[in-house]
């Protein structure tokens, strides 16, 4: 019998022999119960026990340094070299393994990256980046087989990702993305995306970025922003803010703010600010400012402003100005100014200069030029109009003055046969008054039957004899038919002295005092520029212009 010491959760000691040619009897520690260490005996330091048999425990000698403990399919362990958790290696720092399935399962990748459920799958091209379930599935980077592509992404680059080509995000650059594109965004860029083209934010460039209207895939473009250049934006377009040039952008267009140029935006058109040539903007238009050419700008159209040449700007036509010919601009037309032609239509081939402000309305015929209108003045066909409301075939404008008194200048005649009429006196120009700030100051022109030129200036004999007068070097190249004038200037020591005077001569004259003393003069002289015919036949002239300002043409 063998005598144990135990408590009641391990064993003190055991007094006897309890082992007996390196084995154990099993039966031994039936019913023990609690922490139990047993030792063995006949073992070296770092032996491992194992089983040979039922009831027979043997060791396995200690094992050199990174060895393994492996089992030799007898169920007897043994030391071994480690060859790798997957018998494969790789060949450069930094490679990765990936699972390919079937006979191969894992591998190891070295210049390309496919990461996530058969991402890269088939045909990735050499130095090519797949990230994301089916990114890159199909011919990644093709057709250069050494080239390189990157789709970061669900399916994003997933079929036909040209080389050095660019996509990142849900189905960005998804189907036939070209080489040199880039799309950034969920469904940017997502189906015939040309090479070159650039497509950044949410379905930005997702349908045929880049074909002219041929079809022919020259790309060059961008659309930035979400659903910018979304749908066939043409080759060299660019899109940005949110829907900029959505809908069929044409070719070398360019719109710039949230849904500028947004539908239908002509061939070479510019539109810039929100809405700007939003629906329908013509070929070669340029619409600058929110709201401006929004609607229907046609051929060569131009509108700058908030809102200018908002709706119907016909062909040819110009708005510059806040709400400038707003509504229906006619063709050729030009509105310029702060609600110029804002509320009613500009005939064709006309224009207006006005800043009318909000609330005044009028209609302007084809043909006119209207320079300040009325409010509530309508203005027909083929008239000129300063500041009036006129009906038409004329020229109109806001009087000086008004009445029959022939002394005024420049008059508005209500006793004339026609009401409107504006009577010419004399060729006038007005200014405000120097010194009276509620008055104008009214000058006239000084006429005469000659082309005159004058000049005019003060003298002084010192000698008691004569003094030469020198006019500007020009004189002789420019005049002719010279004549002077000369006048004393009162002195009380020479009250009174008579003047005699030379031709003009080599560009100057000589004054000589009658008395000899000396003395001040003031001078002028005149001269003829050029000749003129004074009263020519009506048989042999036409007249040309109106009021003061005509001149006559030979027939």
């Amino acid at each position: 019998m063998y005598n144990f010491r135990y408590n009641a959760n391990t064993f003190i000691s055991i007094e006897g022999s309890l082992y007996a040619s390196n084995s154990v009897n099993a039966n031994l520690y039936a019913g023990i119960t609690g922490s139990f260490v047993p030792q063995f005996a006949g073992g070296a330091t770092g032996a491992i026990p194992y089983q040979t048999g039922p009831n027979t425990t043997t060791f396995l000698p200690p094992g050199t340094n990174g060895q393994v403990l492996t089992m030799n399919g007898t169920g007897v362990p043994t030391w071994g070299t480690s060859s790798g958790g997957l018998g494969i290696s790789g060949t450069n720092y930094g490679d990765y393994i990936y699972w390919v399935g079937g006979t191969t399962g894992w591998t190891v990748g070295d210049q390309q990256v496919s990461i996530g459920a058969n991402a890269g799958q088939y045909g990735q091209s050499t130095s090519s980046i797949a990230i994301g379930y089916q990114a890159g599935y199909t011919g990644q980077g093709q057709p250069v087989g050494n080239s390189s592509a990157l789709a970061i992404g669900n399916q994003a680059g997933s079929y036909g990702q040209s080389s050095w080509s660019v996509a990142i995000g849900l189905l960005a650059g998804y189907t036939g993305q070209g080489s040199s594109s880039v799309a950034i965004g969920p469904n940017s860029g997502r189906t015939g995306q040309y090479s070159g083209c650039v497509a950044i934010g949410d379905w930005a460039g997702s349908s045929n970025q880049g074909p002219t209207g041929g079809g022919i895939a020259t790309g060059g473009n961008v659309a930035i922003g979400q659903y910018a250049g979304e749908y066939s934006q043409a080759s060299q377009a660019v899109a940005v803010g949110q829907g900029a040039g959505t809908y069929g952008q044409g070719t070398n267009s360019t719109a710039i703010g949230t849904n500028a140029g947004n539908t239908g935006q002509g061939n070479y058109s510019v539109a810039v600010g929100q809405a700007s040539g939003s629906a329908g903007q013509g070929v070669s238009c340029v619409a600058i400012g929110n709201g401006s050419g929004q609607t229907n700008q046609m051929l060569n159209a131009v509108a700058v402003g908030f809102q200018a040449g908002e709706t119907n700007q016909s062909t040819g036509s110009v708005g510059i100005g806040w709400r400038a010919g707003k509504y229906t601009l006619g063709t050729y037309s030009i509105a310029i100014g702060y609600y110029a032609g804002n509320t009613n239509p500009i005939g064709p081939s006309s224009i207006v200069i006005d800043p009318q402000g909000p609330g005044q309305s009028y209609n302007v015929g084809s043909g006119c030029i209207m320079i300040g209108g009325m409010p509530g003045q309508n203005q027909y066909n083929n008239i000129i109009s300063l500041q009036a409301g006129v009906p038409n075939n004329g020229f109109y404008t806001n009087a000086i003055s008004q009445g029959p008194n022939t002394n005024y200048v420049l008059m508005y005649n209500p006793g004339s046969p026609n009401p409107l009429e504006i009577t010419y006196y004399a060729k006038s120009f007005v200014i405000d008054h120097p010194l009276d700030n509620d008055k104008y100051l009214v000058h006239t022109c000084l006429e005469g039957p000659e082309v005159g030129v004058y000049y005019r200036g003060k003298g002084e004999i010192t000698n008691n004899e004569s003094v030469i007068i020198k006019l500007p070097d020009y004189v002789d190249a420019l005049a002719y038919n010279f004549t002077t004038h000369v006048t004393h200037i009162y002195q009380k020591t020479n009250p009174f002295t008579n003047y005699s005077v030379s031709d003009v001569e080599n560009g100057m004259f000589t004054v000589y005092c009658e008395n000899g003393k000396n003395s001040k003069f003031n001078w002028v002289v005149y001269g003829e520029r050029c000749p003129i015919e004074v009263e020519p036949l009506k048989s042999s002239v036409n007249r040309r212009g109106n009021g003061p300002y005509t001149w006559l043409e030979p027939k």
